[in-house]
């Protein structure tokens, strides 16, 4: 299995990192993330 990391632009995680045994993604993790993640949703009033 070989592990691979990769910086981002443009998106909210800094970082990806995973693992590749062949063709099969492994253990997948982002690093950091947009403020609002995991958060309630907002109400909008109309």
């Amino acid at each position: 299995m070989k592990e691979y990391k990769a910086k981002t632009m443009g998106v909210c995680a800094k970082e990806i990192s995973f693992a590749l045994d062949g063709n099969t993604i492994h253990a997948v993790h982002f690093e950091g993330g947009c403020r609002r993640n995991g958060r309630k949703p907002r109400r909008f009033s109309s």
